[in-house]
């Protein structure tokens, strides 16, 4: 699992930049393993999210719910409702796609 940072813009741009550096989402698992192993690194980077799609989560209105962490004076893992733009607070998990395919 990496953390990369990507030019703000909606979730479909985002999507789009990972896989243009060869990345996908992580998927929310790997996440969670993150937050548990390495707590530092939550709160090194402040904001991480996962765009895993596979493991989407709905709200009542349709929106999508995605997977992150937070440092705000302890880990806090919850869900974040994303409609508009993604501004460069985040930090998005990704793997390579190569990584997946072994």
């Amino acid at each position: 699992i990496e953390l990369i940072k990507c030019k703000p813009g909606e979730t479909e741009a985002i999507l789009k930049e990972i896989d243009e550096r060869g990345f996908v989402s992580a998927p929310s698992p790997y996440v969670l393993g993150l937050g548990v192993q390495h707590p530092g690194v939550i709160k090194e980077h402040g904001f991480i999210v996962s765009l895993d799609e596979e493991n989407l989560l709905l709200d009542d209105d349709g929106d999508p719910c995605f997977l992150r962490l937070r440092w705000d004076d302890e880990r806090d893992l919850g869900l974040t409702r994303r409609a508009g733009e993604w501004n460069d607070d985040w930090w998005f998990a990704v793997v390579r796609k190569e990584s997946l395919a072994s």
